[in-house]
């Protein structure tokens, strides 16, 4: 004990002894140690949180709008998507592929961002299933897409439903998992970060005591000799700890080697509190700019703790449902219930039972740990979609305006269902307005279907122009549904056919009384940009269920009905029985053999004779095509003409008649020319010039001799394209005939745009010239002004004698028709010709057979 003591007391004297760097060594190294260690943790601590901080920012909040941009890819993609598969304008599809590409390409570079960032095992495997779930979507959008390609729409919407629906709603819960990983993670990182603050605070308040506890100690050792030095270091580090980063700290020079410990020290301390405040603006910049985000959201956010106090609530969510603010006030359940409740009060959806129901109901969701999203629409009209869904210790609730999407969507359905020129329902909206009305349909009084077609329409279009005709149906329309009753349905299905819906009434009399009405409606002249269009109609009528109890079995027979209508005469109404049925199928058959006819060239070719007015020798004749069938014989041209020029066989059609008329021509005299009529649809839509240098190259015949007739109608569109192709035919040697001159809108307009070779005029004309004093002032007319002009005049549908002698004396180079001879056989024709290059001309008529310059010599002398 005693040797204790005084080994105690050895000691506090050695110290005693020593100078006063050795006395406060002890202190000045805690000190120092002090002020490194607080450095060097503050720093590792705040760097720590500068990271977590920047990786919520960077990283957290990044993959957050990744995984936005991969929603609204999936979304725009499957919008445009379902509409391809149902449109079947090509224009309207092909924009509808690109918005997809579009799509497409957005969903792979967010999803590629998305796996750029560092994810945990279980966010890789969501990733991966949402690539194969996306690759499985975009395979079944393009197996519907195919049969959208093939006009399949109804199998094409089916696969749709069943296969790329599926697919995405797959997708969306899958991206709804990754959102809710990453939103954990940033709550995480969010939690670290505070941790890291709460520690380092407390470091610096900790190490800040004992520093200052070991200067007062110092300070009282040596008072005199460290006093002003500490005191002015003091002062330094106090307006260092109020917040002066600028301040300078004393020199003590290099003589006090204990103070210049102490100032190497205090820098040091200095330099750790500069950077530990650096960080902690750095993380509030974070925080902030986190804050801004969440603040500045196109949707409107909150959330929740488990507890239901309201953690986060950005300006977004409170606008959308016009709540103040001042509902954050309450704590817990009481309220999260005022929330709620004023959120179901505001979606018209949500009644019955109002507000509180529907708090009821989101509240027993989030104590279940449920997740739902659905789209409401609010009372302001405004349609918002709501996604509540569990996050780590609470829950959030998401609103986004989807307004502009549904509008497009229902803007969309309505542009599906309904004509864009009329705004009438379409064929699809027609036909299911026949599956409700055969559903709904009294017993009594069934449904009838009309189908309406206008006669005479193509004229309209092709005289007065196709923006008339749009005006002219847009007329229609609005008389047909001035002729419906109440309940009853007009649509439209293109081109000229309409279609009407008449339910509650007694049939067949009801239907028929409505299908004259709308005859006489239609058969009253319309007012066109001032010029009045004169057009009728032709309805075909059929009862459900009487005559079908299917959308697609009744319009069959509506529209059999209506053929049956317009082959009688036009202008008729009449209701569908089975023999209908029969002619149709005979009408079907026809189509068939008039295919199998061009591939087995069942037609052969007949010559109607033109004469040269002023020699009365034949100049050439008009090739006119026969298809002689191997069991019906004869068809005539009325027939199959307008049957291939619906069915897209008059381009393979009109060439075979170039190639016949041109290889019998070559084996004529030199003298003779053969004229070919060209169908607008042929002229238009192909390769004419194609045609007729084949034609002439396999056949040898000069082009000279080939006289090509046009109607008034290749000309309406008057477009580059056309006279190009005239010309080109013009500059091969090809001669140019405008055939029917006189029967369109603008004929003297064509006769300035293009130098023809011949001008036709109309047999309307030539065959009232010798009871009507206007079609001969016409036919005058017409011959002065081609005269002048250099052009030759036809007449044609020359059947009397007089006629002849009129078109003679009117001018006429040319004439045909059956007084000077009939469509004639290969042999006839040239029999005939050659008598008449012998001076006799046998063809005006059995009784009378004057040779034709006698005729021409009495109508000189008359």
């Amino acid at each position: 004990m005693t040797e204790t003591r005084s080994g105690r007391g050895w000691l506090v004297n050695r110290l005693a002894a020593t100078g006063l760097g050795v006395r406060l060594i002890g202190i000045m190294l805690a000190l120092f140690l002090t002020s490194v260690t607080l450095g060097v943790m503050g720093y590792v601590e705040l760097r720590a949180l500068g990271d977590s901080a920047r990786s919520v920012g960077d990283v957290s909040v990044s993959r957050l709008f990744a995984i936005n941009d991969m929603e609204n890819a999936l979304s725009d993609h499957e919008i445009a998507a379902e509409r391809s598969v149902l449109e079947d304008d090509p224009f309207e599809r092909q924009d509808l592929h690109d918005a997809q590409r579009m799509a497409s390409s957005a969903f792979g570079q967010a999803l590629l961002r998305l796996k750029t960032f560092g994810l945990s095992s279980e966010e890789k495997r969501i990733v991966a299933e949402i690539q194969r779930d996306w690759d499985g979507y975009l395979d079944k959008f393009r197996l519907a897409d195919r049969f959208a390609d093939d006009g399949r729409f109804e199998e094409a919407k089916e696969h749709f439903e069943i296969g790329a629906e599926q697919m995405a709603a797959a997708l969306t819960a899958k991206i709804t998992d990754i959102t809710t990983l990453t939103r954990a993670d940033t709550a995480v990182a969010l939690d670290r970060q505070d941790t890291i603050v709460e520690q380092s605070l407390r470091l610096i308040v900790v190490t800040l005591a004992a520093a200052g506890g070991l200067a007062l100690g110092a300070a009282i050792w040596v008072l005199r000799r460290l006093s002003l030095p500490l005191i002015a270091l003091n002062e330094a580090l106090r307006r260092l700890l109020a917040g002066d980063d600028t301040v300078r700290l004393p020199d003590f020079g290099t003589e006090r080697n204990e103070l210049s410990t102490l100032s190497h020290s205090a820098h040091a301390l200095r330099d750790s509190i500069v950077e530990t405040r650096r960080l902690a603006a750095e993380m509030k910049t974070q925080r902030a700019l986190l804050s801004e985000t969440v603040e500045n959201m196109p949707a409107g956010l909150c959330m929740f703790d488990e507890t239901g106090k309201l953690l986060v609530a950005n300006a977004m969510f409170w606008s959308f449902f016009g709540m103040p603010k001042e509902l954050t006030s309450g704590q817990g359940s009481v309220m999260l219930d005022r929330l709620l409740t004023q959120v179901g009060c505001r979606m018209t959806a949500a009644r019955p039972g109002g507000g509180a129901a529907f708090a009821s109901r989101m509240k027993a969701l989030i104590a279940q740990g449920g997740s739902d999203s659905a789209s409401w629409e609010l009372d302001d009209g405004r349609h918002v979609l709501l996604q509540v869904q569990p996050v780590p210790g609470g829950w959030m609730m998401i609103a986004s305006d989807i307004s502009d999407r549904v509008d497009q969507e229902e803007q969309a359905l309505h542009m599906a269902r309904h004509d864009t020129l009329t705004g009438l329902p379409n064929r699809r909206a027609f036909a299911d307005s026949i599956d409700y009305a055969i559903a709904t349909a009294d017993p009594n009084r069934p449904a009838a279907i009309l189908f309406v077609d206008l006669d005479r329409f193509k004229h309209v279009n092709d005289t007065l122009g196709h923006a008339a005709g749009d005006k002219l149906l847009r007329h229609v329309s609005e008389r047909l549904q001035g002729a419906v009753r109440e309940g009853d349905t007009v649509a439209r299905f293109g081109g000229d056919e309409f279609a009407v819906i008449q339910i509650g009434q007694q049939q067949p009399d009801s239907a028929l009384g409505l299908g004259d009405r709308i005859i006489d409606l239609l058969s009253q002249p319309f007012r066109i940009d001032g010029r009045l269009a004169d057009i009728g109609a032709s309805v075909g009528i059929a009862l459900a269920p009487e005559h079908g109890d299917r959308a697609e079995t009744i319009m069959s027979r509506a529209d059999i009905a209506l053929y049956a209508a317009k082959s009688a005469g036009r202008g008729q109404c009449l209701l569908f029985d089975t023999d209908m049925l029969d002619r149709q199928n005979a009408l079907i058959k026809l189509e068939a053999d008039l295919k199998r006819a061009i591939e087995l060239d069942q037609f052969s070719m007949l010559f109607q004779p033109l004469v040269n007015l002023d020699t009365g020798r034949i100049t050439g004749a008009e090739a006119l095509l026969r298809w002689r069938h191997p069991t019906r014989g004869l068809v005539p041209p009325a027939e199959f003409v307008p049957m291939a020029e619906e069915l897209g066989l008059i381009v393979p059609l009109g060439a075979l008649v170039l190639r016949m008329a041109c290889t019998e021509a070559a084996a004529w005299p030199d003298r003779l020319n053969v004229a070919v009529n060209l169908s607008p649809v042929q002229f238009r839509r192909h390769d004419i010039v194609g045609d007729v240098v084949a034609a002439l190259k396999s056949s040898g015949l000069p082009p000279a001799r080939l006289v090509l007739e046009i109607t008034e109608g290749v000309l309406l569109e008057d477009t580059d394209d056309v006279k190009d192709k005239l010309i080109t035919l013009k500059g091969m040697g090809v001669r140019i005939s405008l055939d029917d001159f006189g029967t369109g809108y603008s004929s003297l307009r064509y006769l300035r745009i293009f130098s023809f070779d011949k001008v036709k005029i109309d047999a309307s004309f030539v065959q009232e010239i010798d009871s009507d004093l206007g079609g001969a002032a016409v036919v005058r007319a017409v011959c002065m002004l081609c005269g002048s002009m250099g052009i030759d005049v036809v007449a044609e549908g020359i059947e009397t004698r007089e006629q002849l002698l009129q078109v003679m004396e009117a001018g006429c180079n040319e004439a045909q028709g059956y007084l000077l001879g009939r469509p004639l056989a290969r042999e006839e024709f040239l029999e005939i010709e050659g008598r008449s290059a012998a001076g006799v001309f046998p063809g005006l008529g059995v009784e009378e057979s004057p040779d034709l310059p006698s005729a021409m010599r009495s109508a000189q002398a008359g």
